[in-house]
């Protein structure tokens, strides 16, 4: 079906396995996250150990090599998607299913009106040499993933977070309630009838604001270090570059944070049709 990023091989193994195209559907309309696949004598909790730290939507286990997983380019939006389809075709079965249109990419203008209205940031970086494509794809959702959180922790709420790769280029994609935060921040303390740990949770901080009582908790607000996504995305790069990952060393190197006017100059080929896909944010099965 379009659009899954799941290979033909894959499918054929899904074929093999449950020995139908409808039944591979209805299988998939009963997937849950995390689900493994196997062939033959393969062990599901073996091939599940293995994956586990990846944390894979699907788990297809290669029935000619245990350590490879078909399904490692597969996000955990499309899974969702595929899902969805599956479900959607076998209640009302359909040709558009097997027959996607082209994408009509955005003009330049419209993109840029688009990011106007929005609060995105990326980061583009290169896709390693001299690595499968099956194990690289699991460390850029890792990396994915691991970025999103530390800028929730940085405070940036993140409404919505992506990667895509041409397997020569890497983007993630980060959308944002705001790019830049107000300098100052609010902190909740103690309960206000807790003296003890008041005077532990004031001492050493400058104060900006406060203390004073809120919904019986004592608040204070205090000035942040840093205010932009921009310079947090580069400070997380920086500490990346030196982690332990050989692979994700390698893509940083030459990384660079986009702003949206950079995203622009880069909207062309291949990323212009996902990121119109991206933007127009539907399915095209619906």
């Amino acid at each position: 079906m379009k659009n899954c990023s799941l290979p033909g091989y894959g499918v054929e193994l899904l074929i093999v396995k449950y020995g139908s195209f409808e039944d591979v559907l209805r299988a998939i309309s009963k997937w849950e996250k995390g689900i493994v696949i196997t062939l033959g004598n393969q062990n599901e909790e073996t091939a599940k150990a293995l994956f586990s730290e990846a944390h894979y939507p699907l788990i297809l286990i290669d029935p000619v090599d245990a350590n490879r997983n078909v399904a490692s380019a597969l996000t955990t939006r499309q899974f969702e998607r595929i899902i969805l389809a599956a479900e959607m075709f076998l209640q009302k079965p359909s040709e558009k299913f097997f027959f996607p249109t082209k994408v009509k990419t955005w003009k330049r203008k419209k993109v840029s009106e688009m990011l106007k209205m929005k609060e995105l940031i990326a980061i583009q970086a290169t896709f390693p040499k001299n690595i499968l494509p099956d194990i690289m794809w699991g460390q850029l959702k890792r990396f994915e993933k691991k970025c999103a959180a530390f800028l929730h922790e940085k405070d940036f709420k993140v409404l919505r977070d992506d990667v895509w790769s041409d397997e020569k280029k890497v983007v993630f994609i980060f959308e944002l309630e705001l790019l830049n935060l107000q300098k100052s921040k609010k902190i909740i303390g103690p309960p206000a009838h807790d003296i003890m740990n008041i005077r532990r949770f004031l001492e050493g901080k400058k104060i900006l604001s406060g203390p004073r009582v809120e919904d019986a908790h004592i608040v204070i607000e205090i000035e942040r270090n840093e205010t932009s996504a921009h310079k947090m995305l580069e400070e997380f790069i920086k500490l990346e570059k030196v982690g332990e990952k050989k692979d994700i060393r390698t893509m940083l190197k030459g990384a660079q944070v986009l702003s949206e006017k950079r995203i622009l100059l880069t909207y062309k080929g291949v990323f212009a049709e996902y990121f119109t896909i991206y933007l127009e944010g539907k399915e095209s099965f619906e």
